[in-house]
């Protein structure tokens, strides 16, 4: 039961690691000049 746990921990701990890499590169950004501005004007 013990290897279980472990193995669950282990595969957790190399997921998390391994989310920056992945997205290693790649910028998400948003105005503020544009995103406080009503979305519809009608």
């Amino acid at each position: 039961m013990k290897k279980i746990g472990a193995l669950i921990v282990a595969a957790s701990v190399s997921a998390f690691l391994a989310g920056p890499v992945l997205a290693e590169g790649k910028t998400i950004g948003v105005s503020w000049s544009n995103f406080q501005e009503e979305r519809w004007k009608t």
